[in-house]
C-alpha cells in the first residue's frame, strides 16, 4: 500500500468495504485509515473506495473501473462479506462465496494492479467479534497469507493486531454508538490501521 515512491506522482487507493469506507455519524473520508496513511506519508491524492457490503466478488467487479491510471499504490481489505451477508429471521445467510474464491478474487486484483506496475499491499480485515465470524475467519486469514507469498505483494496482518490487544484496548477502537457493533472501527480504529501501514512502510524502508 505504501512502499511505492511518495508524493504527487502516486496516488494511493483503497479497495475495501465498510471497514474501509467512512461511516456516517462516526467517521468522514478524512478520518478513515486510507487518509491517515496518505497524510503521513504525503502523497498527493488519495481514493477510498471503500463501498459497505461488498463482497471480493463485488469488488472484483468494479476494480479495473476503481484503480485510477494514475495509481501507483494500493491497498485491499476485505473478505467479511464473503462470509456472511446478512441476518434474516436470525439465521445466518451464507454469501455463497467460498474460501477459494474469495482468493481467487482477491489474488486476480492483486495481479491486475502488478501488471500496471502498481505497489500492493493486502491486508487482513479487521476482526469481527461475534460468531459466526470468529470461528469462521482462520480460513479466509490463510488464504490472504498465502496470495501474499504466491504473488510477492507486501502482507499487512491488520486481524492479529486488533486480537494481539487487551479485551478493553480492542473494544475501543470499534463503533460505540451501535453498542458497540464489534465489525466497524470507529475514528480510533482506523488510526490504528494507519499506524499498523505506515509501521509497515517504514520497515520495508529500513531493510
Amino acid at each position: 500500500m505504501i512502499s511505492i515512491g511518495r508524493g504527487n506522482d502516486f496516488n494511493l487507493v483503497a479497495m475495501g468495504d465498510s471497514q474501509t469506507a467512512a461511516r456516517v455519524g462516526v467517521t468522514t473520508t478524512a478520518q478513515t485509515y486510507v487518509a491517515l496513511i496518505a497524510r503521513n506519508l504525503g502523497y498527493a491524492n488519495f481514493v477510498n473506495d471503500g463501498v459497505a457490503g461488498n463482497t471480493t466478488t463485488q469488488m472484483l467487479a468494479r476494480f479495473s473501473t476503481a484503480l485510477v491510471p494514475k495509481a501507483g499504490a494500493l491497498s485491499i481489505m476485505g473478505g467479511p462479506n464473503d462470509m456472511t451477508t446478512n441476518v434474516s429471521g436470525g439465521i445466518w445467510v451464507g454469501s455463497g462465496i467460498t474460501v477459494a474464491t474469495t482468493k481467487a478474487n482477491v489474488k486476480s486484483m492483486v495481479e491486475q494492479a502488478q501488471a500496471l506496475r502498481c505497489r500492493v499491499t493486502l491486508c487482513s480485515f479487521i476482526p469481527l467479534l461475534f460468531e459466526p465470524y470468529l470461528s469462521n475467519a482462520s480460513p479466509y486469514l490463510t488464504a490472504f497469507s498465502e496470495i501474499a507469498s504466491e504473488t510477492g505483494c507486501e502482507y499487512c496482518d491488520v486481524y492479529a493486531a486488533f486480537m494481539a490487544l487487551s479485551s478493553p484496548a480492542r473494544v475501543a477502537l470499534y463503533v460505540a454508538s451501535e453498542n458497540p457493533d464489534y465489525q466497524h472501527p470507529n475514528a480510533e480504529g482506523h488510526a490504528f490501521v494507519a499506524s499498523l501501514a505506515v509501521g509497515n512502510y517504514f520497515r520495508q524502508v529500513a531493510a
